[in-house]
Order: structure tokens, then sequence, then C-alpha cells
């Protein structure tokens, strides 16, 4: 009997972490799919944008698929069992993170100082100084979650979750865009923010019995985030002045 169970945990283990990396692959394609299709008409159609893409712009752009794209080749690595290449892309990671934050502050300030975004898709969501809380916002956001995952980085069930965190935000750019773009209700991008945020902690209730506490209140503490600055950030006229001294 001890024998048997003594083989069992390390099997049913190991079934629950190829359970896990599915899960986590899947996430990073799905994230992949997302950036694509809601950029995907205007790239065909570029008579759609307001205005042509600016050298920033394709920088921006690139940096932040560049990190879903290593945040997939990492969660192969992570799969296979490629631990040491795993950890030697972490260190580009932390500096992709950097560029991103930075990249992505300045992109939001040019877009503040032209008074438009460049695809027109914002735009009909409301006016872009009303938008920005979340760039500027959830830069630091993102920050965190990624200085976060390198502390647990010895803690795999941690580190993967606070990973997977950083997903959500920056899949939301997109799908707020293809919202603008297709003339959806802007009620859609709320509801669109929970789904992604629950697919963690769902997904862990299916696989493990439980929510883990990281998925859980960090996807408590994005949905709460969010509806402060929807409701609060944004429409302040205080903080739109704090913008406009920013891009002065």
């Amino acid at each position: 009997m001890q024998v048997t169970t003594a083989v069992a945990v390390p099997t049913a283990r190991t079934r629950n972490a190829s359970v896990d990396h599915r899960f986590y692959v899947g996430s990073a394609i799905v994230a992949l799919v997302v950036v694509v299709l809601a950029f995907l008409p205007g790239i065909i159609d570029p008579s759609s944008r307001r205005a042509p893409l600016t050298p920033l712009a394709v920088v921006h752009a690139a940096v932040f698929t560049g990190w879903l794209l290593l945040y997939l080749v990492q969660t192969v690595l992570a799969s296979t069992g490629n631990l040491r290449v795993h950890r030697q892309l972490g260190v580009v990671g932390g500096v992709l993170a950097v560029a991103m934050i930075l990249i992505g502050y300045r992109t939001t300030i040019e877009m503040v100082r032209r008074g438009f975004d460049l695809s027109g898709d914002l735009e009909r969501l409301g006016p872009v100084i009303v938008q920005t809380s979340f760039q500027l916002w959830g830069l630091p956001v993102f920050g965190g979650f990624v200085i976060a995952a390198v502390l647990y980085r010895r803690r795999p069930d941690i580190h993967k979750r606070l990973m997977w965190l950083t997903i959500p935000g920056l899949i939301m750019a997109p799908v707020v865009h293809a919202i603008g773009h297709h003339g959806l209700p802007p009620v859609v991008a709320p509801l669109a923010q929970f789904s992604l945020l629950a697919a963690n902690p769902v997904y862990d209730r299916i696989a493990h019995g439980r929510m883990h506490p990281v998925s859980l209140w960090g996807g408590v503490f994005l949905v709460v985030f969010g509806n402060i600055l929807a409701a609060v950030v944004s429409p302040n006229p205080a903080w739109q002045r704090f913008v406009l001294w920013l891009a002065s």
C-alpha cells in the first residue's frame, strides 16, 4: 500500500503539471490570435486608419507582440522541462519588460499630443484623454506583476500565475481597438476583461479542485482596479489636467 501511494502521488502531480502546461501554452496562443485578429482589419485596409503608423507606433507594436511571443516560448520551454534556457530567456524578459513600460508611456503621451489614436478605433469609445488612465496606470501594474514573478521564480505555482496576469492587460488593448473598429457597445470591454481574468481561477477550480490565491486575488485586484480607473480616475478633470501637463 505504501509503495502504491508513493507512486500515485508523483503520477498525479505529473498529470496536473501536464494539464497546467497545456492551459498556459494555450493561453499564450489565444493571446497572439486575439492580437492578430484585432489589428488585422487595419493591416488589410490601411485606409480605415485615421493616420499612418509612426515609427514609435511600430516599435510599440513590435515590443508588445514580442512579449507575447516570449511568453509563448517560455511556456513551451517550461512544459518540455528545458528550464535552463527558460531561466536564460527570463533575463531577456526582464529587459523587454522595462522597454515595454518606457515605450508604452512614450506612445501614450504622443497620442495625447496628437489628440487622437492612429487607428481611430479608440475615439469611437470616447476622447483619448479619458482613456489614458488605462495605459498609464496599466504600465506600473504590469511591471509589478513582472517583479513579483521574478521574486517568486523558485515557486513555479506562483511564478507562472503572476506571469499569466501580465497577459490580460495586454490583450485588452487590441480587444478595445476591435470594439471601437466594429462599433460594438462599450459594455463589451468590461465583459471581455472579466472573462479573461476569470479563465485562470476557473481553470484552477476545475483542474485542481480549488482556486489558487494568486489567480483569484490577482484577478479580483485587476477587476476592481479597472473599475476604479473607469469610474473615478478617467473622468476626473484633475487627472486629465495632469496627463495634459505630462504631454506638454
